[in-house]
């Protein structure tokens, strides 16, 4: 959801408590380092993306299968039946304040099936508190009487909500199902601390405590990191049956029963597979959905590749939706239980990088935090309206070159080349997930998409393309 990291999302808890960097590099170099061969202007101020790392002398771009110009419609093949695919969607309350970010007031619950409010955190992770706590960590958007508050009505006014409570109940509105997002990157400890045997049922009822007093129909359990080891994913396994367990003993749940999401990665095909814990996790949940935004790394044998490419998987842009999707599948993970991740923010390449497919040269990063590249700031900085513009047919995915490199007017990182996600590649993963017979996609974040905190553009190409 997300993060500077490749494959995960950057989570920060609160204001004035945004994750180190260095925690964002180690996770990055852990999930990719195999082969085969300025933030916001206002309030918040994010760290760099990137990391060390070598890489072999620069090589030629391969012949790239790609047209100039606009776009193709996609091909969407063989349909899978009339179900519609789910768009499972998160909005950070602890962004509300962040004037152009999406504020909650604009957020169309109809483009999504499912709304997640991110987040609380378990206790003894990155938000602190004790092992078995629920952590709060959405800042003020917990606040009924905050003035700025889409849900204020006047000081003491008993009718007052909060912004997690205004947004749960335009979901409602809508039929739309809500979720909390619980943990993130960095929260491997908290979970590890508060899902052991001497916690656990403690957490367990914290949280059904939570999301039964604000009326919340399932959760994300956000676990990313520190499941290296055969305990944390038995204590993980153990979680989601003790929720499974506990959560129809409640009226709420009785007869609908709770919604467990969980977000997994895409694979480094060089290095990755999908082992049977994973599977034995994708039976436990109703939707485990594939982090695959911020395809991208600079270790050696690294060529410049797409923000999430649906096809062109090779030894040195050893990642795309295709090959993942098809190792999980045939793992034994059904097409209908996972979904695809379509990040709303896109990576960058210094000069002399300037296309796809070129081997990336010592001492060059890539870029991939997720708040600086945010669709807001790359619009804003100019990235989408300099240099030219290409359409990839195998990523499906559109592609920013500038020959020299281009740096926005008021200063700032200086492009070779930019890719990210837009409403053409939007419509491509909309078909692509329909003709595979995939579950759906999630978003991180519904809070980038915006140009200017009221129209979302990048949620609108969702809701086209999926609902």
């Amino acid at each position: 959801m997300p993060r500077a990291c490749a494959l995960g999302r950057l989570r920060p808890p609160s204001y004035g408590a945004w994750r180190a960097p260095v925690l964002i590099s180690m996770k990055r170099r852990h999930l990719l380092q195999g082969t085969g061969a300025s933030a916001l202007s206002v309030l918040v101020s994010a760290c760099g993306g990137g990391g060390a790392g070598g890489g072999s002398p620069q090589a030629p771009a391969a012949t790239p299968d790609h047209v100039a110009g606009p776009a193709p419609g996609p091909s969407p093949g063989p349909g899978p039946g009339p179900r519609l695919p789910w768009v499972t969607a998160y909005y950070a309350g602890y962004f509300w304040q962040v004037g152009e970010l999406q504020q909650p007031q604009y957020v169309d619950m109809t483009a999504m099936t499912h709304y997640v409010f991110a987040r609380c955190a378990p206790g003894g992770g990155s938000l602190g508190g004790a092992g078995g706590d629920l952590v709060y960590g959405a800042g003020t958007a917990a606040e009924a009487d905050n003035p700025f508050g889409p849900g204020f009505i006047a000081l003491g006014d008993p009718g007052n909500r909060s912004v997690e409570t205004f947004l749960l109940d335009r979901a409602r509105a809508a039929g739309t199902k809500a979720l909390l997002m619980v943990g993130g990157m960095g929260d491997g400890a908290g979970w590890e601390l508060s899902t052991n045997a001497a916690n656990r049922a403690r957490f367990v009822g914290n949280l059904l405590d939570y999301l039964d007093a604000h009326g919340y129909d399932g959760v994300d359990i956000d676990w990313e990191d520190n499941l290296d080891t055969t305990a944390c994913r038995d204590q993980l396994r153990l979680l989601l049956q003790d929720l499974r367990a506990a959560s129809p003993l409640r009226a709420r749940w009785a007869s609908s029963p709770l919604i467990i999401t969980f977000p997994g990665y895409a694979l480094n095909m060089n290095t990755d597979a999908v082992e049977p814990w994973k599977v034995e996790i994708a039976s436990l949940v109703d939707q485990y959905n594939l982090m695959s935004y911020g395809m991208a790394y600079d270790a050696p044998g690294w060529a410049t590749t797409f923000f999430c490419a649906i096809g062109g998987e090779t030894v040195n842009t050893p990642m795309d939706l295709e090959t993942s999707i098809a190792a999980y599948v045939a793992a034994g993970v059904p097409a209908d239980k996972l979904g695809i991740g379509i990040g709303f923010y896109g990576i960058a390449y210094p000069p002399p990088l300037d296309g796809p497919r070129q081997l990336i040269p010592p001492g060059v990063f890539v870029e991939s935090n997720d708040l600086d590249w945010c669709y807001r700031n790359m619009v804003a900085r100019g990235y989408l309206s300099a240099g030219t513009e290409v359409w990839d047919s195998q990523a499906q995915m559109h592609y920013r070159s500038y020959p020299g490199g281009f740096t926005p007017a008021g200063g700032g990182y200086t492009a070779g080349m930019t890719s990210y996600e837009d409403p053409a590649s939007i419509a491509a993963k909309g078909a692509w997930v329909r003709s595979r017979g995939l579950g759906g996609a999630i978003v991180w974040l519904v809070n980038y998409g915006t140009t200017d905190g009221v129209d979302n553009p990048l949620m609108d190409a969702v809701k086209a393309a999926f609902r």
